[in-house]
């Protein structure tokens, strides 16, 4: 079994792209591989690469699907109210089509459709929010808020998440913010396996076709 986390970054920053496998083996959760740079079909590429058959939880850090009109989607609301009850601050979740956020709602939606066309079967997709996966996980507040300013912050989260496997093999000297959410994301899919989930809020096709969850 394997958990794909995604940290999308919008269509002309792929750099900021990340990417994390985890696989479950007898020996319990290793992760397998991880990095950044990724442009969307590069990204289909890899995936590919690690699933050959395989069932795949994939778990993607952008919006993908949108509120005709904008403004928040109720998921994002119950997302935001999880958010702040864990210290994080409500903005933390913005709505997916608020000014340069819909160009990763673009691209999310680009990226779901084009794994679920090709990989059929083998993924199962879901929404995800890397910030609160990591909170749920028991990072402090100050560190996730930290992520984005400081390399030290990154890399003591790195060194906390590797407690939560078997094997994590330091790939990089340090971690960004885009490959620490990355991690964050592939553990939100575990905990969707394993049924410990704090928020599961269920799709609501066809506007809303995918699961959000943490």
């Amino acid at each position: 079994m394997l958990f794909v986390g995604i940290d999308l970054s919008g269509p002309s920053n792929t750099k900021d792209t990340a990417l994390a496998i985890s696989n479950l083996s007898p020996d319990g959760l290793e992760l397998v591989f991880q990095a950044s740079n990724f442009d969307d079909l590069q990204l289909l590429d890899k995936i590919s690469n690690f699933v050959k058959g395989n069932s795949a939880f994939v778990f993607i850090d952008a919006p993908l699907s949108y509120n005709q009109g904008g403004g928040l989607r109720d998921s994002d609301k119950k997302f935001r109210d999880l958010a702040v009850s864990l210290s994080l601050p409500s903005t933390t979740i913005m709505p997916p089509t608020f000014t340069k956020m819909g160009f990763l709602t673009l691209r999310g939606i680009f990226v779901s459709n084009l794994l679920k066309e090709n990989l059929g079967f083998s993924i199962h997709i879901a929404e995800t929010h890397p910030g609160i996966s990591l909170a749920l996980e028991g990072i402090e507040p100050a560190l996730i808020k930290n992520m984005k300013s400081s390399v030290e912050a990154c890399n003591t989260i790195a060194e906390k998440l590797s407690k939560l496997f078997n094997k994590f093999t330091l790939i990089n000297s340090h971690y960004s913010d885009h490959d620490i959410c990355s991690i964050a994301a592939s553990l939100s899919a575990k905990r969707y396996f394993d049924k410990k989930s704090a928020l599961i809020y269920e799709a609501k096709p066809p506007a809303h076709p995918y699961n959000f969850i943490c």
